[in-house]
């Protein structure tokens, strides 16, 4: 992600600088920035709190809250969200998901879909 974003910023004529402020922020964790799709989003990818040492847990909040305020400076019409991801279901389906793709019966029918309750 983050030499995709760069990559794509550059391509499409955005600025790097909110990306590259981000990974100079959270330089001290696994974090990932860049363009988001084709533009003119940006995200950002921390890593989850569970999985960061005890004593490092607040240095990953404050990084997290410096980049958002970075970001705020430099967009300040746009909004920042904050979200997890869910991976809940997620090999289950894959795996399922991977049996249909195979059977060669490539039907919509064939294919159930399933409500995902989380």
């Amino acid at each position: 992600m983050k030499l995709n974003g760069l990559i794509y910023c550059s391509a499409l004529h955005f600025s790097p600088e909110p990306a590259i402020s981000c990974m100079e922020i959270c330089k001290k964790f696994d974090t990932a920035a860049g363009l988001s799709g084709t533009g003119p989003s940006f995200t950002a990818l921390f890593p989850r709190f569970d999985s960061v040492p005890a004593d490092q847990k607040e240095d990953l909040k404050a990084a997290i809250h410096a980049v958002q305020e970075s970001w705020k400076s430099q967009f300040p019409n746009s909004r920042i969200y904050e979200t997890k991801t869910c991976n809940k279901n997620a090999l289950k389906e894959s795996r399922r998901f991977s049996k249909y793709m195979k059977s060669g019966d490539l039907s919509l029918e064939t294919l159930e879909i399933e409500k995902l309750q989380f």
